[in-house]
């Protein structure tokens, strides 16, 4: 497995190397799958629709998504180009964009917001010269207001938002099923199509051979009755006599 890094200098050899390379799904989803973390098709379709195919990615260009037949045969699939990889790798999976999800959430639940809340609203209580053993009688009032009917409410919803994700990934997952379903009922209808193609092909094949047969046989008889017109003729002749 090759892993790009931005500071990494490549030579023209090697731009052109990874400008070249293509990947199917299941090809990119093992290149991402790596230090015993599975990559999904779910998270892959997910984070697929998050990549920029407008920026280029450091030396080796846009992001690139295209069909083609593989082996030139049967229904195009989307094939994927180093780019969109290393794209997906460092911008959908990487441990810094997870962290950028998930700080906003953070800052609630380990109550950083009151300290943040408290500096700066007793700096504007100074400004306007409130004494200080009121600044904290009021810094304190703020702070239970704003836990009662903001923070509470938040931590709720970081609580309904878990049960979504959780229904999401159960989503994703029937739809993996489904998906395998789908591509089972293809591979079957392949299948199939190819023994109904085979029975044509046999029955043209004995449809000929009879004919043949017809021929054969129409020209035996025709023969048969030639000889017995013959025979005929003599044994009239003979009567004759």
């Amino acid at each position: 497995m090759w892993i790009f890094t931005k500071e990494e200098e490549l030579n023209s050899e090697q731009i052109k190397e990874l400008k070249n390379q293509w990947f199917t799904m299941e090809e990119a989803i093992e290149e991402l799958s790596f230090d015993g973390k599975n990559y999904s098709e779910s998270s892959f379709r997910r984070d697929a629709a998050k990549v920029n195919t407008n920026k280029e990615f450091a030396q080796i260009g846009k992001p690139i998504v295209k069909e083609e037949k593989l082996g030139g045969k049967g229904r195009p699939r989307k094939v994927y180009n180093r780019a969109f990889v290393e794209a997906l790798r460092t911008f959908a999976i990487s441990d810094s964009y997870k962290q950028v999800e998930e700080e906003p959430i953070e800052f609630f639940i380990n109550n950083e917001w009151k300290d943040m809340i408290k500096g700066k609203f007793q700096k504007t209580l100074k400004d306007y010269k409130v004494e200080q053993n009121y600044i904290n009688i009021i810094v304190e009032e703020l702070l239970s207001i704003v836990n009662d009917d903001i923070i509470q409410k938040c931590n709720a919803l970081v609580g309904q938002n878990k049960l979504l994700v959780h229904q999401n990934k159960k989503l994703e997952d029937t739809k993996e099923y489904y998906i395998a379903l789908h591509r089972g009922v293809e591979e079957n209808a392949n299948v199939l199509n190819n023994i109904a193609n085979h029975i044509k092909n046999d029955i043209s094949e004995s449809s000929s051979a009879l004919s043949r047969k017809e021929v054969y046989h129409l020209d035996q008889t025709l023969k048969v009755n030639n000889k017995l017109d013959e025979i005929l003729k003599l044994l009239q002749g003979t009567n004759k006599r």
